[in-house]
């Protein structure tokens, strides 16, 4: 004669305990929670940082982040040198250009990653200072060629150059410099 099957010890059959296994019985210890993405992660698209203990101590380092803000004021000074040159007239003039907004967006695509320090941002930030510079110099010298007032050009130029210059200065010997990007 053959035993009865007893559902109150998944020992006696190990179809039993099997079974209440795939079913998601007692045996299962519950998934682990993924935690909620904050603002101001980065990370791809994933939602996760690999290290975000490295990520805490670069968002707390005053050296990178004051560099990663002397940078914007750069990129902003030599993006507004950029449209005054391009559009002539008043900034709703410029503003109503078709190109006005594709000038404006690798300045704002640079700065979006620079503020989360991702590899790619910090990559070129060194050359990205120059291209500021560089476009900061060519709106003032389409000012003089078209004999416009080159007063607004100047301080911008002069305001990028400055901005540029301490950022390049404070980025040497940061977090950033040291350790590289966020991870």
């Amino acid at each position: 004669m053959i035993p009865p099957r007893s559902d109150a010890d998944p020992d006696a059959d190990p179809g039993v305990g099997a079974r209440r296994r795939r079913r998601g019985g007692d045996r299962r210890p519950p998934a682990p929670r993924r935690p909620a993405r904050r603002a101001g992660d980065a990370g791809g698209g994933t939602g996760k940082r690999r290290d975000d203990a490295y990520w805490q101590r670069l968002r707390k380092d005053p050296r990178s982040n004051v560099a990663a803000g002397f940078a914007a004021v750069a990129a902003i000074a030599a993006s507004t040198a950029l449209s005054v040159a391009a559009f002539p007239g008043t900034h709703q003039e410029a503003r109503a250009n078709l190109l006005y907004v594709p000038l404006m967006l690798p300045m704002v695509w640079w700065l979006v990653g620079l503020k989360d320090f991702t590899p790619r941002a910090v990559r070129i930030w060194r050359p990205a200072l120059a291209v500021c510079a560089l476009v900061s110099a060519g709106g003032l010298l389409v000012h003089l060629w078209q004999d416009r007032d080159p007063v607004g050009p100047a301080i911008a130029l002069g305001v990028t150059l400055a901005a540029a210059a301490a950022s390049a200065v404070l980025l040497r010997g940061s977090l950033v410099e040291r350790e590289g990007p966020a991870r």
